[in-house]
């Protein structure tokens, strides 16, 4: 039995290493492919005209591969009723046409230019009242287009920015410096006090485990006198939008009087008003790392200006101007400080003619000048506020109370 199967795969290897190659025309391998499967196939007359050569094993014969082989050209066999026939595939030439991509919360600014990068065949219009970008091109390439739009048409990342404002009397501080032996703080107590009497000796940035009871410190100071909080507001932080934080006084200044005499004296004096104090502008750059991090860096412009001296109604003010950028992770403290600040004011008071008196005129005049040394400190933080938790560290105090 064995012997006979062997012999007959050796008949059939035979057969097939005899079948010859066939060299057809379209209109000879379609009667070739007619007469095997005993059907009618018509070709039209201006394929006849045209030249396609075919290649084809004797055994080729069936729909199936005269289908494949004509495709390969170009062509297709089309079924009727009674026929089949060949015919010529239709090319299809896709006209341009305008379809419409929504904007959610990407500028149309901000992506005009990679508008650009696609060919001059491209139209685009924006319209702005809908936030409806029109664009005139073929699928393909409206696909691609709609595409690296949708992926970059998200919802902005946004936190919350803590900013702490404090200002520190470093005369009181150096005063009442031995009644702080008295408190016993948690953590860090010496580092503290360090930031707001001798910043240039510690660093600018608390980690988490650093900056436990750090608020509660502030709290202390500003409850006991020693230094002011001026702000401590909690901003919403969107990536690529400047903030603005300004608190200024409108501070009036003499620039000139006018005497005008004509029977009666008359004095008319101008004033002109500028805005003293401390005004932060900030641009965050939000991003996620690897591990999916929120970082943000933020670019600060600080304004930090006050009153010098203010003698007979003429202001002389200094400025302090801060320009710099700095990585500002979740749950660390950034702290800007040493932005010392001397304030002299003059307070003068005259009784009314008689202090012109000579000599006996210094007798009607008052005359005061207070001095101010303080130090300005700027505490920056990146709230999460699912993982916020608030300051909770105590201050053990003894029952005496601190002088001054």
């Amino acid at each position: 039995m064995k012997k006979i199967k062997s012999l007959l795969i050796l008949i059939c290897l035979v057969i097939n290493l005899k079948a010859e190659i066939l060299t057809f025309n379209l209109v000879n391998f379609a009667s070739y492919v007619a007469n095997s499967n005993n059907i009618t196939i018509l070709i039209d007359e201006k394929l006849k005209e045209e030249t396609f050569t075919f290649i084809v094993n004797e055994n080729d014969s069936s729909l199936k591969a005269f289908r494949v082989a004509l495709g390969l050209k170009g062509l297709i066999l089309v079924k009727t009723e009674e026929f089949y026939y060949v015919d010529k595939k239709e090319v299809y030439k896709e006209e341009p046409k305008y379809r419409s991509i929504k904007l959610n919360f990407v500028k149309f600014e901000d992506i005009s230019n990679f508008l650009k990068v696609y060919d001059q065949s491209i139209k685009y219009e924006f319209i702005k009242t809908s936030k409806m970008l029109l664009v005139k091109s073929k699928e393909s390439e409206f696909k691609s287009i709609y595409q690296m739009i949708k992926s970059i048409d998200i919802l902005p990342m946004q936190l919350k920015l803590k900013i702490t404002i404090l200002d520190t009397n470093i005369d009181k501080l150096i005063e009442n410096g031995a009644n702080y032996t008295n408190l016993n703080f948690t953590n860090n107590s010496n580092f503290f006090f360090n930031l707001v009497s001798y910043p240039f000796t510690v660093k600018n940035e608390l980690s988490g485990d650093d900056s436990k009871g750090f608020y509660t410190f502030l709290k202390f100071l500003n409850e006991n006198s020693i230094s002011e909080l001026k702000s401590s507001p909690v901003l919403s932080l969107s990536d690529e939008q400047q903030i603005i934080l300004d608190l200024s006084n409108n501070v009036p200044t003499l620039t000139g009087t006018t005497t005008i005499d004509e029977n009666d004296t008359k004095t008319t004096s101008a004033y002109e008003y500028k805005d003293v104090g401390t005004r932060i502008v900030a641009t965050p750059h939000i991003y996620k790392n690897e591990d999916n991090e929120i970082n943000v860096y933020l670019d600060l412009e600080l304004n930090v200006s006050n009153v010098v001296s203010n003698s007979n109604n003429l202001l002389t003010t200094s400025k302090k101007y801060i320009k710099q950028s700095f990585h500002l992770p979740i749950n660390k403290l950034f702290i800007l400080t040493g932005i010392n600040k001397k304030e002299l004011t003059t307070y003068e008071q005259k009784v009314p003619l008689l202090h012109k008196i000579p000599w006996l005129g210094n007798l009607f005049k008052f005359k005061s000048e207070d001095e101010n040394n303080s130090n300005l400190m700027i505490v920056f933080e990146l709230i999460n506020e699912d993982k916020y938790k608030n300051d909770d560290i105590k201050i053990v105090v003894n029952q005496n109370k601190l002088k001054g």
